[in-house]
């Protein structure tokens, strides 16, 4: 590799690798890849082209969309992404020699900005409905994250347009946002599909009245989802009438065409759509849409190419390929733009592999600190960033941690911790706490012990999630005060996830002790006590049953992806290790075993599979085996979503 090799741009209908098998290098991606099939199980990622580690095995080429081509990963490929080059691709969806114009009007826009040669002046950040748990205090935390990041336009009129769906009524204000004079950066937090950005609930209303409007439009949605997918009308009515005692007259004009054709009117409102961005004149260079879908390029019609080749200034949009999970720092660096970085040096950093660049890579805004840090050199040595550690400016400390890791690595444990306990920058500390994370050590495990109780709530969320990853009961007790006192309704939720997945005698033991009253908790016994019987009669039950079916044993499996559970790992490898199961449930029992990377027993784990390993002969269970070895012993491709 040539070192002067930056990065990469793809220019029209460039093959689209469309990757199996590295679900665990998404952020949330978790499709069923026997079941749907290759087309919609697959994840377009342009990291096959930017990581030059990573390995493949060439499936096939689709036979509608001769651009896309399916490949596997290969179980002896690093299980990690670490990109080499940055790149960005540019895919207008108009065909025939329009395509070709598309591209070139593109082009001419890029140049006609890059000689505009401006700073940063004005950022909008829009949170959407159904975010980040609908929590208040996290929203508040991305501003307070963000004011370390760019110091000099809070308090600056027109700096920072903080938005929150609440805030407006309908899709047209927030269109208005995106075409304000002098917007360089828009960065939207919502739900999101390959034609739109979903941005707002139903409205509530404040009456009475009004509210009981909002739930029949809901009951009468739900009516019209059920006879779309095949599912029994009166099923869907019985459920809801049941569950939340509601009559079965709000149920009535589903399918009548005026309340549908006024229901969809009502529901156009509430997002943004393809066809409202075309006469829009969008002003921000740089679009940021952490959704789903958004930049799905495979379609012959995105959200994030009309923002791209649509009117206006925009000349970078990032956006994913597939679903992403909500709320796990995307803006993490973002600071550096206001140095002249490069926005694909930024976006390297980035290693999820749904998560593209589309547009032009090498954009640049004028940096405050001139073009100090346009290209983030490899020859710059340990001491320059030891030094720069030291700078008053937070993007730079950030940086400065990164590049100190790399070097580093396990070595630089203590600087880590010393920084995550001194530092008071929110950005600093998370960023220590996450690379310290990637390292799994005991060092780590102690620090959490800290960081549960940080100030900053993102702190906190990570490191109860972490904590029930790893499973050890010792942190039961900091955890049940998580889930009672702190005020994050996330971190509660959160902490409570964790304690379920630990050993529900062990945990009670540690709850017995606690000084909270007798209702509060019994209340924690009964949650706990639901998600205990749900392992102990449902999933190990059905799991060990050959008698069931396949596809329900492997559905039970699939659960212990997001649950890890420590009393499932005996049973899974029960079913690894006996060559008399069926194929696919050992297969899907072995690749379940490789979500337990932070767990305490992950090196019982992989040294029981390599004893599997070096017994079996079927090449397709040897496989996996080594897949998941590589991944247990790697560790996850991104500490905040192991």
């Amino acid at each position: 590799m040539n070192d002067n090799i930056e990065g990469a741009i793809f220019i029209g209908n460039v093959p689209i690798p469309m990757i199996q098998g590295a679900q665990h290098l998404t952020s949330a991606f978790k499709m069923n890849e026997k079941k749907f099939g290759l087309r919609r199980s697959s994840v377009p990622s342009d990291c096959y082209y930017t990581d030059f580690d990573l390995e493949f095995e060439f499936i096939c080429r689709d036979s509608v969309q001769p651009e896309l081509f399916y490949y596997e990963l290969a179980s002896e490929s690093p299980q990690v992404v670490e990109k080499e080059i940055y790149s960005g691709r540019i895919k207008p969806f108009s065909g025939g020699g329009e395509f070709y114009r598309e591209i070139k009007r593109y082009l001419d826009k890029v140049v006609a900005v890059k000689h505009q040669k401006s700073g940063i002046d004005s950022i909008m950040v829009f949170t959407g409905h159904g975010y980040h748990s609908e929590s208040l205090v996290s929203w508040a935390n991305e501003y307070l994250m963000l004011r370390e990041q760019f110091p000099g336009l809070f308090g600056c009129p027109g700096g920072v347009c903080f938005l929150y769906h609440d805030m407006f009524s309908n899709k047209d204000e927030v269109l208005q946002y995106l075409s304000m004079e002098g917007l360089d950066i828009a960065i939207f937090h919502a739900h999101g599909g390959r034609d739109a950005q979903y941005l707002f609930g139903l409205p509530e209303g404040k009456s009475l009245e009004a509210k009981v409007d909002y739930i029949k439009r809901f009951l009468r949605g739900k009516l019209r989802d059920a006879r779309r997918r095949g599912k029994s009308i009166r099923d869907v009515k019985n459920y809801y009438m049941r569950v939340y005692g509601v009559p079965e007259v709000w149920f009535e004009g589903a399918f009548d065409d005026s309340l549908i054709r006024e229901d969809s009117i009502a529901s156009a409102m509430l997002d943004i759509y393809i066809d409202d961005l075309e006469p829009v004149e969008v002003e921000p260079r740089v679009v940021i849409l952490d959704q789903c879908f958004t930049g799905d390029f495979t379609s012959s019609r995105y959200i994030a190419g009309e923002y791209l080749f649509g009117k206006g200034n925009t000349v970078v949009v990032i956006a994913n390929s597939v679903n992403v999970k909500q709320d796990i720092w995307s803006d993490e660096c973002l600071g550096l733009l206001g140095y002249g970085v490069r926005i694909g040096l930024i976006h390297k950093m980035n290693n999820f592999i749904e998560n593209h660049i589309l547009g032009d890579p090498t954009f640049a805004f004028t940096g405050s600190k001139g073009e100090r840090f346009g290209s983030i050199s490899k020859k710059r040595n340990l001491r320059y960033w030891k030094r720069l550690l030291g700078s008053g400016e937070v993007p730079l400390r950030v940086l400065a941690l990164r590049e100190i890791f790399k070097k580093l690595g396990e070595g630089s444990t203590r600087l880590l911790i010393d920084v995550y306990m001194t530092d008071s920058s929110f950005n600093v500390r998370l960023e220590a706490l996450k690379l310290l994370a990637s390292l799994r050590s005991e060092e780590f495990e102690k620090v959490l012990w800290v960081s549960i109780k940080d100030q900053n709530e993102m702190v906190r969320k990570f490191s109860v999630i972490w904590m029930g990853k790893i499973g050890d009961v010792g942190y039961a007790k900091a955890l049940i005060k998580r889930a009672i006192y702190d005020n994050s309704s996330r971190v509660r939720r959160l902490a409570l996830e964790a304690l379920e997945a630990m050993p529900y005698e062990q945990v009670l033991n540690k709850l017995s002790g606690e000084r909270i009253g007798s209702e509060a908790k019994e209340k924690f016994k009964k949650i706990l006590y639901k998600n205990r019987k749900w392992l102990s009669e449902e999933l190990l039950p059905i799991l060990k049953d050959r008698g069931k079916p396949v596809e329900e044993r492997l559905n039970m499996i699939r659960t212990f992806r997001n649950y890890n559970f420590l009393e499932a790992v005996e049973p899974l490898l029960a079913v690894v290790t006996d060559e008399s199961e069926e194929l696919e449930v050992r297969l899907g029992a072995i690749e379940a075993l490789g979500w337990y990377q932070y767990s305490r027993k992950r090196r019982y784990i992989v040294e029981s599979l390599e004893t599997c390993l070096q017994k079996t002969q079927v090449g397709e269970v040897r496989s996996e085996l080594l897949k998941t070895i590589n991944r247990l012993k790697m560790g996850p491709n991104n500490p905040l979503t192991p």
